[in-house]
C-alpha cells in the first residue's frame, strides 16, 4: 500500500489522529487536522484537472469555511473536484 492508498483509509476509518508524528511538540487541533488532511488529499487526485491550484489550497488551509463537498473553491463553482467518499466534509 502507498503512502496516499493509506492516508485515505485513515481518512475513511476516522482515524485521522493516527497519521501525526507522536513525537510533534505541538499537535494540531482536530478541525486543522482534518482541513490539512482533505486538502492534501485533494492535491493528489489522480485526474490532475481536478487538483486545486496553489492558490485555492493556500484559501482552503487559511480558511476557517467548512471545505465544500467535491467542489473546488474556484470561480467556477460547479467544477466537481472528487468523488471520493474519504474527501467530502462531514
Amino acid at each position: 500500500m502507498n503512502l496516499v492508498d493509506w492516508l485515505k483509509m485513515m481518512v475513511a476509518s476516522r482515524r485521522s489522529e493516527e497519521v501525526v508524528d507522536p513525537t510533534i511538540e505541538t499537535r494540531p487541533s482536530t478541525r486543522a487536522l482534518k482541513r490539512a488532511l482533505l486538502t492534501a488529499l485533494r492535491c493528489v487526485d489522480p485526474d490532475s484537472e481536478k487538483r486545486p491550484k496553489m492558490g485555492q489550497v493556500v484559501r482552503m488551509l487559511e480558511s476557517d469555511d467548512p471545505i465544500p463537498r467535491g467542489v473546488c473553491p474556484s470561480k467556477n463553482k460547479n467544477k466537481k473536484i472528487n468523488k471520493n467518499p474519504c474527501l467530502v466534509h462531514s
